[in-house]
């Protein structure tokens, strides 16, 4: 599973802060970002776990998100452009 599935489920999110995840995961503000250590990641997951009301908060905003920039309308759309776009670059070849 990938994480815009875990969003579109209304789920927080809990990850290291490894590449480009830390950074989407607080500017969406969808779940809590932890130093690239277990003990960090596993503190995230428990303080995700100790509070119901941020996990509520963190797993709607998920999945508003996901349903922003990931619903199959959206990526359909985006895709069609971009095979178009590629299209009129490129001649047809039967």
């Amino acid at each position: 599973m990938k994480l815009s599935d875990y969003m579109a489920a209304g789920l927080p999110i809990a990850a290291s802060d490894v590449g480009d995840i830390g950074d989407m995961l607080r500017r969406a503000a969808i779940g809590r970002v932890s130093a690239a250590q277990p003990q960090a990641l596993a503190d995230a997951v428990l303080a995700l776990l100790g509070d119901a009301a941020e996990r509520e908060r963190l797993g709607r905003r998920a999945r508003q998100v996901a349903e922003a920039q990931f619903a199959w309308p959206l990526i359909g759309a985006r895709t069609e452009r971009f095979y178009e776009a590629l299209m009129s670059h490129v001649p047809f070849v039967a």
